[in-house]
């Protein structure tokens, strides 16, 4: 799509913001032969987005508070390079009107709606009013100016539990906490205050009724600077883990079309009501009888915007600089059409069998399929910050019909390898191939349900580590081949005894586990404990006791090997002949899980705790992790204090032996 008018206006942009955001603007206004200015922090210097815009300024140290957050560099460094525009992308100050407001006094073109309307929208409480007077459907809730926790407590029982707690300037699924009993408040409260602080500069927060078992929503919308306001259709974003979406797809799939044309009617109404401009989505909730009411307005572009530009044909970024440029809409709502189906997942670096925590570390492999659409500002060697979040990649497949589209999407992630740390491939992979996602049948509570019906992830099928095994075998041999004078590959496991043996001691889920490697004529054999399997093969493609077993890829290490399969990713890491200490937690000690800061201590030396009690908070990828001991006890020592940045495996508690 070609826009229907001159952007002379927009000559050079300024995107303040960073990774596949960036990316994914900067190549739509390098084709529209925009010159591109990015931002990076001291921890970016190498990132593909930096390299990839046509000028790219440090503007200081990781954390978000003194870069992307810091509204007054951000518009400086505009100027000091010649910006005529900035894009804020998604995310960090795209719905700040301070930040469009300082932009546009500095005489720069803000990509996204008028100050005034994102004031009035980003806060979610005057945005519920707005909403109302609109004729939209709200829910039943709080979005008064007292934000001490006695006025939010009082109006929270008033309400009756079980309640939503949400940040009142932001979203991406930050600063919200469910709160189930008036017990459980004010710790929810205090976690939602804190990210919303950390992740939009204000605390301040809304409440609702929290309802189960319904989806959510959102509508596409555009408008321009003449009062026409468009609609692009629906996404459901119902599948999420902690209040974070997952899964998109667009359109969607089992919603009665009446109710569907009553959300496009909907959205389209509130954007006129408020004179928007730009990009705008206008979020729902649906319930199963078919009732919806109105949940926010983001005043800008979506992290899942790609499902609808697949299955319109458009490009959503071309058309925000068009109309900053101050042209019309490029269509009318009769000329919009829709075609197949488009599903995306978020590829994280989490560990879903841990409550999905974050992790951190180097990517050191990193495949992305090519038959399927890839934004990713991640490549090999890069290393996952502490400071931003988690995701690695956001994988877009279509079809003409919705199985199609899921099926494609199945394959790719099959064939996509990540190997440096753990990611959430293989549990995507679990809930596209599930009878109930197949069915169309999600819901917000759908990956909860899911996660409770799932065996035990944490299990590595013994199939597994004899394949993880034999592959850190073969190159071990290899690399002592290399290192021989030998010549001969033929001569390679060869031994005048008739056969070698190796033994590998696995730690595995805190207990040891014991292969036994013997190397015969033509195969080996692989016992780990008392199952004995028979492996051959060169490359990635193996026979398993005689049946074909594919590896995508794999890296082996002094520490162990990492193994990438088409339906899991694993690691075997062996055990040191001599204990270095640190590490995962024990009964008696609180260790950090991930690398981060400590946000806040909740126990004293001396104090008397319980199991699966509060101890400590760490703040990492913008969000806030409790920790909680895994005995009851008595707190004998402290090791950390409050803002303290934590290395994974530092010891952070320790728990009295005879406590």
């Amino acid at each position: 799509m070609s826009g229907n008018g001159d952007l002379g206006k927009i000559k050079t942009l300024l995107i303040a913001n960073r990774g596949e955001i960036a990316m994914r603007i900067t190549r739509t206004a390098q084709r529209l032969g925009i010159k591109v200015i990015a931002v990076f922090t001291d921890v970016e210097q190498n990132a593909p987005y930096v390299r990839l815009a046509d000028k790219a300024v440090n503007i200081g140290a990781g954390p978000v508070a003194e870069s992307y957050l810091n509204s007054e560099k951000l518009v400086q460094t505009a100027l000091n390079y010649g910006a005529d525009a900035i894009h804020p992308g998604y995310g960090f100050l795209s719905e700040n009107d301070a930040f469009a407001q300082a932009t546009r006094d500095a005489g720069l073109t803000f990509i996204g709606p008028s100050c005034e309307v994102i004031a009035k929208m980003g806060d979610k409480a005057q945005a519920k009013l707005v909403a109302q007077d609109a004729g939209l459907p709200v829910l039943e809730g709080y979005e008064g100016q007292d934000q001490s926790l006695d006025g939010l407590m009082h109006a929270a029982c008033a309400l009756g539990f079980p309640i939503m707690i949400k940040a009142a300037h932001g979203g991406g699924g930050r600063g919200m906490r469910i709160a189930n009993s008036k017990e459980t408040f004010a710790q929810q409260l205090q976690l939602a205050q804190q990210e919303a602080q950390l992740g939009f500069g204000n605390s301040d927060v809304i409440m609702e009724r929290y309802i189960e078992t319904v989806r959510h929503v959102e509508v596409q919308i555009f408008a321009d600077q003449f009062g026409s306001v468009v609609h692009l259709g629906e996404r459901d974003c119902s599948l999420q883990r902690r209040h974070q979406k997952v899964i998109e797809e667009a359109p969607v799939s089992g919603l009665a079309l009446e109710t569907c044309e009553a959300l496009h009617t909907s959205a389209v109404q509130l954007a006129t009501a408020i004179g928007y401009e730009g990009a705008g989505t206008v979020e729902f909730l649906v319930t199963q009888e078919g009732s919806y009411y109105f949940l926010e307005m983001n005043t800008r572009l979506q992290v899942e915007h790609p499902v609808s530009e697949e299955i319109t044909g458009l490009d959503f970024v071309e058309w925000q600089l068009s109309i900053a440029a101050g042209q019309p809409l490029p269509l009318r709502q009769d000329e919009i059409a829709q075609n197949g189906h488009a599903i995306e997942v978020r590829l994280c670096a989490e560990e879903p069998v841990k409550g999905f925590m974050p992790c951190i570390g180097r990517i050191e492999h990193f495949d992305v399929p090519q038959n399927i659409r890839v934004e990713s500002g991640i490549r090999a060697g890069q290393d996952v910050s502490p400071f931003f979040d988690n995701l690695l990649a956001k994988l877009i497949a279509t079809g003409e019909t919705r199985d199609e589209a899921r099926a494609r999407m199945v394959h790719a992630l099959e064939q996509l390898v990540v190997i440096g740390l753990p990611t959430n491939r293989a549990f995507l992979l679990s809930l596209l191939k599930s009878e109930a996602f197949e069915s169309g049948a999600v819901s917000t509570e759908f990956i909860a349900q899911f996660l409770s019906q799932l065996p035990n992830m944490r299990v590595l099928s013994r199939s597994d580590i004899a394949i993880g095994a034999y592959l850190l075998y073969r190159d071990y041999m290899q690399k002592a081949f290399q290192k021989s004078l030998l010549s001969d590959q033929a001569l390679l496991g060869w031994s005048s005894s008739g056969s070698l043996m190796q033994r590998f001691i696995f730690e595995q889920d805190e207990a040891d586990v014991i292969v036994v490697i013997e190397s015969k004529a033509g195969h080996i054999n692989v016992t780990v404990d008392q199952d004995v399997f028979q492996l051959e093969g060169e490359g990635k493609i193996l026979r398993l006791n005689g049946k074909r077993s594919e590896v995508s890829g794999y890296q082996c290490g002094a520490d162990g090997i990492a193994v990438s399969k088409p339906d899991a990713d694993f690691s075997l890491c062996l055990k040191p002949h001599v204990s270095q200490g640190g590490g995962a937690s024990s009964e008696n000690s609180l260790c950090a899980p991930f690398h981060g800061a400590v946000k806040e201590i909740c126990v004293n030396v001396g104090d008397t705790v319980k199991k699966g009690q509060v101890a400590m908070i760490l703040e990492a990828m913008k969000l806030q992790h409790e920790l909680v001991l895994s005995r009851d006890g008595r707190v004998e020592k402290i090791h950390v204090e409050e803002g303290q940045n934590m290395s994974m495996g530092a010891e952070m508690l320790t728990l009295a032996q005879d406590g």
